[in-house]
């Protein structure tokens, strides 16, 4: 049965060394891959936005580019958050290690050696 690894990377630099490290050491290109991890819903805006004219859903999509439905409440409590001011602090922003490594192992014994490397690459497990 194969299990999952996670690691978790500050950069797509530092997580793409992290899967080219694991390919490298003979895991199956199909058993490692990199995405990227955000506290907000969707893709992002795809269109261009004039704020002037109103036709945004939040605060958030124009700053955080959080795809938001003006029906709902969501837009609010995004807009409150203090990466969509601009007055957060680095470690306040989303995805702080909003890159994701994941790694397919087939025994206990190997996910413990993969995690290992993954620290080792500086990820978090």
């Amino acid at each position: 049965m194969s299990r999952a690894v996670f690691g978790f990377f500050p950069s797509s630099q530092s997580a793409q060394r992290a899967v080219d490290h694991f390919r490298r050491a003979g895991h199956p290109e199909t058993d490692v891959q990199m995405d990227q991890v955000h506290a907000y819903p969707g893709d992002g805006t795809q269109r261009l936005l004039n704020p002037s004219q109103g036709r945004f859903g939040s605060l958030a999509e124009l700053s955080l580019g959080a795809d938001v439905d003006p029906t709902t409440n969501a837009g609010p409590l995004l807009a409150a958050s203090p990466s969509a001011s601009g007055f957060g602090s680095p470690d306040e922003l989303p995805g702080g290690n909003g890159f994701m490594v994941t790694v397919l192992v087939d025994s206990d014994e190997e996910a413990d050696e993969v995690a290992r490397q993954i620290e080792d690459l500086g990820g978090l497990v």
